[in-house]
């Protein structure tokens, strides 16, 4: 019995190991400790082979009919017990090495329950603490969302239908009347290593509202690299009114996805 190969396990999380962040590093390594622990690697099947093998106990532990934890002397050990009783002409020591290797393998068992349960619970964390991160970026672009009717309505009681063209080159994060906690400002097309994972931002270039995810397992990206999620104010005019050519016809603005994401971290997962 062979364990999983871990290539193709650790693969999946190299972005995030690359990446340096402690938050990301954490979630990393998480995510290949509850992989490990599914397949086996460094968990169950390990003890399973370990608690099997004799042989190499024939040469270390010698075996002792006492209880012994002196390195320095023979130690019991229930396989090498198993073993020696197994070989032995006394039907009774037959018996009981039976008994012992039902114990062994109930060992085992629970063992083997221990880390799957423990996998189970890291998974769940993990999904927990990502479906939160994908609630809060939601409240976020629902907040704007609602910043951005009211900014409509003050620009329209001013200057009419005509002022509304400003909406896509203003930042939204103005309009909020209290900034969310991980906004670090306006920025100039950074690059995504300066950027801190969970963090928000307005791209002065592109002007755009950009989001870095810091869990993205459950996250189909934008880009083969690129995790951050990106929305631009989006305004559509109908056709111009010959009698108020100053005032045209609104059709949309909205707070929109540049690109269609894909997060699944609930139960339920559809493109944005």
């Amino acid at each position: 019995m062979q364990p999983v190969s871990d290539g193709a396990d650790e693969v999946g999380v190299a972005w995030e190991l690359a990446s340096g962040d402690g938050g990301e590093l954490v979630d990393a390594e998480a995510q290949i400790a509850r992989r490990r622990l599914q397949t086996g690697r460094g968990g169950s099947f390990a003890v399973a082979r370990v608690a099997g093998e004799t042989a190499p106990l024939l040469f270390t532990a010698f075996g002792n009919q006492f209880w012994s934890v002196s390195p320095g002397q023979p130690i019991a050990a229930l396989p090498l017990q198993i073993f020696q009783y197994a070989m032995s002409p006394v039907d009774e020591w037959h018996a009981q090495a039976w008994a012992g290797a039902v114990v062994l393998i109930g060992l085992v068992l629970v063992i083997s329950l221990v880390a799957i349960f423990i996998a189970v619970a890291i998974d769940r964390s993990l999904r927990y603490l990502e479906l939160a991160e994908k609630a809060a970026m939601e409240t976020t672009i629902g907040a704007l969302r609602s910043a951005l009717t009211l900014r409509m309505g003050a620009l329209y009681a001013v200057g009419g239908g005509g002022a509304l063209t400003r909406l896509n080159e203003e930042n939204p994060f103005t309009w909020l009347s209290q900034l969310p906690d991980a906004y670090i400002g306006p920025q100039w097309d950074p690059k995504l290593a300066d950027i801190s994972p969970g963090s928000w931002y307005y791209d002065r270039s592109a002007r755009q509202v950009v989001y870095r995810p810091q869990r993205t397992r459950y996250l189909v990206r934008p880009g083969p690299e690129d995790p951050r999620i990106r929305f631009r104010v989006d305004v559509e005019y109908g056709p111009v009114d010959a009698v108020h050519p100053s005032n045209p016809a609104l059709l949309k603005a909205d707070l929109e996805a540049v690109n269609p994401y894909l997060w699944q971290a609930g139960e339920s997962a559809g493109l944005r």
